[in-house]
């Protein structure tokens, strides 16, 4: 029974970092992306990033010359920064309302979601990276 679950949480790991790499790749191949256009016809002004490993630092550069980035969401990080754009943790800081949160993480989305349901009003928007990356070309 432990090694089963020690085998599973491996797989989950795994299966973490092959998705975070592929997404990764993705945004550095096509770093030319018009997001602007993107956020413009869904009326969205403001974004908050969740996760600020390599994945949310890469999106936070791409996107700060395309639309207003308030800060980044950790549930590990808090109190640093990245290109200048506050790291809020989860449970202990305050999230400001923003129209989207781009959420990296995208093998835990639905509770990351779930979570997030908490801090936000119903007008804010969650947005699943791959899902907005496959929607922009």
């Amino acid at each position: 029974m432990l090694n089963r679950k020690k085998k599973e949480r491996k797989q989950r790991e795994e299966n973490r970092k092959y998705v975070n790499s592929q997404l990764l790749k993705n945004l550095k191949e096509h770093s030319d992306r018009n997001f602007k256009k993107y956020f413009e016809q869904n009326q969205i002004k403001t974004v908050a990033v969740y996760g600020a490993g390599a994945v949310g630092k890469e999106l936070v550069a791409q996107l700060i010359i395309s639309v207003q980035v308030e800060y980044v969401i950790d549930k590990y990080e808090s109190q640093k920064k990245i290109d200048e754009i506050p790291i809020l943790q989860l449970t202990f800081d305050f999230l400001p309302e923003v129209d989207a949160v781009i959420i990296t993480p995208c093998h835990e989305l639905e509770l990351i979601q779930f979570q997030l349901c908490n801090y936000y009003s119903n007008n804010c928007r969650f947005l699943a990276l791959d899902t907005l990356l496959e929607n922009i070309p």
